[in-house]
């Protein structure tokens, strides 16, 4: 491809072809030095009784090279038996049901530039079962 006009600086070329292209979302990534996201390990299992809430820090998770802070947003997938919300750095899990599901959890830096984990979850209807107390043991001075 042949590409004419007047060169004003470096910058407007490369925007001028860019634009010309079709390819306007990839200038800022030109120039850009920001780093996205990386998960750090792996986000396990989460498991949670019926009835109750839980809740996970995620920044042992996440990282950005650039050091940038992130933010974080999360949701469960359709039918998973909990409802998930993010406060600050804090996964909070509510259970709707029992069954598993998964969470998709996505942090983002202020560039923009995101990196996502999937974390399964069950969702279990425990019984906790106190068996009764002993007899109390015969009083051995009873007549």
């Amino acid at each position: 491809m042949r590409f004419g006009g007047t060169v004003l600086s470096r910058g407007i070329t490369v925007f001028m072809l860019v634009s010309i292209l079709g390819l306007g979302g990839c200038i800022a990534d030109l120039f850009s030095n920001n780093s996205a996201p990386v998960p750090t390990r792996s986000i396990p299992l989460i498991r949670i009784q019926y009835g109750t809430t839980d809740s996970l820090s995620l920044s042992p998770f996440f990282r950005d090279p650039d050091g940038d802070p992130l933010t974080f947003t999360a949701w469960a997938t359709p039918r998973s038996p909990f409802f998930v919300s993010v406060s600050e750095s804090t996964l909070i899990f509510r259970p709707s049901g029992g069954g598993d599901g998964v969470a998709v959890v996505r942090a983002r830096d202020p560039g923009g530039k995101t990196a996502r984990q999937v974390v399964s979850v069950e969702v279990g209807h425990y019984i906790i079962y106190s068996p009764p107390p002993p007899p109390p043991a015969p009083d051995r001075d009873a007549p």
